[in-house]
C-alpha cells in the first residue's frame, strides 16, 4: 500500500505516541523529529491537523506536550 507523505507521518506519529507509556511525560514535537529524521515544521503541521480533528491532546509551551486524548 501506498501512502502520502503526510499520512505517513500521521500514522508514525500515533505509533509511537500509543507505546509510549501514560505514566511518562507527553511526547515533544523536537522529539518526534529526532526519532523519526523529519523536520519540526514538518511534524508540527501534522500534529496540528491531529490536533485540530480531535485525536490527540496537544499543550503548547514549557512542561506541554502531545498525547492521545480528544
Amino acid at each position: 500500500m501506498k501512502l502520502n507523505q503526510f499520512t505517513d507521518y500521521g500514522l508514525r506519529i500515533l505509533m509511537y505516541i500509543s507505546r509510549k507509556p501514560s505514566n511518562m511525560q507527553a511526547t515533544t514535537i523536537t522529539e518526534l523529529s529526532e526519532r523519526f529524521g523529519i523536520s519540526r515544521n514538518h511534524v508540527a503541521k501534522v500534529v496540528q491537523f491531529l490536533s485540530n480533528n480531535k485525536i490527540i491532546d496537544a499543550q503548547r509551551g514549557r512542561g506541554g506536550g502531545i498525547v492521545f486524548g480528544g
